[in-house]
C-alpha cells in the first residue's frame, strides 16, 4: 500500500462540499504505526467518537539535535488530521535564552487556536505532551538554532536543528516539511581521510553527525609501513615527541637516504593507505574529502583510484584539529559539493525544458505529484503559497494569507513528491530556473 492510500479521505465516501472544513473532517482512516515505538506518543483514537482516550502510551525518545532521513520517513507516512506543525528561533546564550519557553508556549497557543477553528473539541488532549517541555527548563537551556515540533494522534517528533527557523504553525492533513527540507537535500553522505606521517582517520560524515571509520589495514603511520623494510638498508627513523606533547613528524636517516628515497616512501605509505581505503569505500559513491598538507597529499593523489575523490583539499595539519574541528571543516567543501549537485539539477531542468517533461505551473504540479510523475522537484524555499488542495476531486483553492487548515501547496507538491520516491531540492529564488514557486521534472510524459 503506497503512503498516499491513507491521505484525505481514506474510503474515499466524501464528496469535496463548499464548507472549508468538510475537507478534513470527512472520514478517514488512522495509520497504523510500524516499530516506531521509540519516537512516538499514541494518543489512541476512538472509532466515531470526537474524543481521545486517556490512555497515553509515552515511548518518547530524548529530543534530537540529528534530523535523518528515517525522521523525514516517519512524517511523510503518518498523515492524518489534525497534524500539527510548530517551528520557532531559538536562543542559545542568556538572557535572551529565557525566551524559548515563552515563545513556544505562545505558538502552542497558537496551535489551540487553531484547531478550536478546526472544529478539534480534543485539541488539549493533543497539545498536553508538548506542554510538559514549558516548564523543562534545562531543556530550553540547551538549545541549537531552531526548535521544531510535529505532532499529531499517532505520532510526536521533537528536534533541536541547527538551522534558524521563523515562527511558524501549521496545523493539516500532513506535516509541514519544507523548513526542515535543506536537513535531507543538503545532508549526502561524504568521508574525510586525515593524512599524516603518524596517523590517519577516515570519518564518515553527513551534515549533522559523523563516525570514525578508519580501516584496520591502513597503516598508523609511516613507521609502521618502513618497520618491515630490509635491514640492509640501514635506514632508521623516529618521532620523538616534541616538547609540549604529542608527535612531531618521522625523521628519516641514515645511509643513502636522498630525496627519492624518502619520495618513495611515501609513496609506499599512500600505497598502503589505498589498499586500506578500498577495503571500505569498494562500490561507494561518496565523494571523499583530503585532510593534510604537502607533500603527502599530491603523494596519495598520485595512487589513489577511488573516482569520487574531490579535487579540494583542506589544507591544515590534521594533527592540530579533533574529530569535531575535522568534521566541520570537511563540511564546508562537502557543502559546496551539494551545491554543485543542486545546479546540476537545475541545468537539467532546462535541458528538458520544451520536451513535455518539465512544468513551472504549480497547479499542474500538486496533481502530477499528488499522482507520483513527479521525479524531481525544485522548490522555491522563499516563497509560499497558502490554499487547499482537495485530493479526490483535485479542487484547489489559493489565499493570499494563511487561514486556519491551510497548506503551503509549494510543501504539498513536496510531501507527494517524497512519499512517491521523488526527490525534493529546497532552492533560494535566484537559482530557480522559473519565477515560480515550483519546477519539476516529470517521469514521464
Amino acid at each position: 500500500m503506497r503512503c498516499g492510500s491513507v491521505l484525505g479521505f481514506g474510503s474515499g465516501e466524501a464528496a469535496f462540499e463548499k464548507n472549508r472544513n468538510a475537507i478534513f473532517y470527512s472520514k478517514y482512516r488512522i495509520s497504523p504505526i510500524e516499530n516506531q515505538m521509540p519516537y512516538v506518543i499514541i494518543l489512541t483514537r476512538k472509532r466515531n467518537t470526537n474524543k481521545t482516550t486517556k490512555d497515553k502510551h509515552l515511548r518518547m525518545k530524548s529530543h534530537a539535535d540529528i534530523f535523518k532521513k528515517a525522521d523525514l520517513i516517519k512524517l511523510i507516512k503518518n498523515p492524518e488530521f489534525p497534524s500539527v506543525s510548530l517551528y520557532m528561533p531559538t536562543q542559545q546564550v542568556n538572557p535572551d535564552r529565557r525566551q524559548n519557553p515563552i515563545r513556544f508556549k505562545n505558538l502552542l497557543n497558537k496551535a489551540f487556536n487553531m484547531l478550536e477553528q478546526l472544529h478539534v473539541d480534543w485539541a488539549n488532549d493533543l497539545l498536553d505532551p508538548p506542554r510538559l517541555l514549558i516548564q523543562d527548563s534545562l531543556f530550553w537551556s540547551r538549545q541549537s538554532d531552531g526548535f521544531v515540533l510535529f505532532c499529531s494522534p499517532d505520532l510526536y517528533l521533537s528536534f533541536r536543528l541547527p538551522l534558524r527557523f521563523d515562527e511558524q504553525v501549521v496545523v493539516n492533513r500532513h506535516f509541514h516539511i519544507k523548513p526542515i527540507l535543506p536537513l535531507i537535500s543538503m545532508n549526502g553522505k561524504f568521508y574525510v581521510m586525515a593524512l599524516s606521517q603518524n596517523n590517519v582517520r577516515v570519518l564518515r560524515c553527513s551534515r549533522q553527525e559523523y563516525q570514525d571509520v578508519t580501516p584496520e589495514e591502513i597503516p598508523k603511520g609511516i613507521s609502521e609501513t618502513l618497520q618491515y623494510d630490509d635491514p640492509q638498508s640501514q635506514l632508521q627513523f623516529h618521532t620523538k615527541a616534541r616538547a609540549g606533547g604529542g608527535k612531531r613528524p618521522a625523521i628519516f636517516h641514515g645511509q643513502g637516504v636522498g630525496i627519492d628515497e624518502k619520495k618513495d616512501n611515501l609513496r609506499r605509505y599512500c600505497i598502503q593507505i589505498e589498499n586500506g581505503l578500498k577495503m571500505l569505500l569498494n562500490d561507494d559513491n561518496a565523494p571523499l574529502i583530503l585532510a593534510g598538507t604537502e607533500p603527502l597529499l599530491p603523494f596519495f593523489r598520485t595512487v589513489s583510484h577511488y573516482p569520487h575523490l574531490l579535487e579540494q583539499d583542506v589544507h591544515i595539519n590534521p594533527e592540530e584539529l579533533n574529530n569535531d574541528q575535522l568534521h566541520r571543516a570537511g563540511w564546508e567543501v562537502a557543502e559546496s559539493y551539494f551545491r554543485g549537485l543542486q545546479k546540476q539539477t537545475v541545468e537539467q531542468y532546462r535541458d528538458y525544458a520544451g520536451t513535455g517533461r518539465t512544468s513551472c505551473n504549480l497547479r499542474e504540479i500538486v496533481s502530477a505529484s499528488h499522482h507520483g510523475k513527479v521525479e524531481t522537484l525544485l522548490i522555491n524555499a522563499d516563497i509560499e503559497q497558502w490554499g487547499l488542495f482537495e485530493e479526490t476531486m483535485e479542487i484547489f483553492e489559493f489565499h493570499d494569507h494563511q487561514e486556519p487548515g491551510d497548506q503551503d501547496l509549494t510543501d504539498t507538491a513536496a510531501f507527494y513528491t517524497l512519499t512517491h520516491g521523488g526527490t525534493v531540492y529546497p532552492i533560494p529564488t535566484d537559482m530557480m530556473p522559473e519565477q515560480s514557486p515550483l519546477c519539476a521534472v516529470y517521469r514521464y510524459f
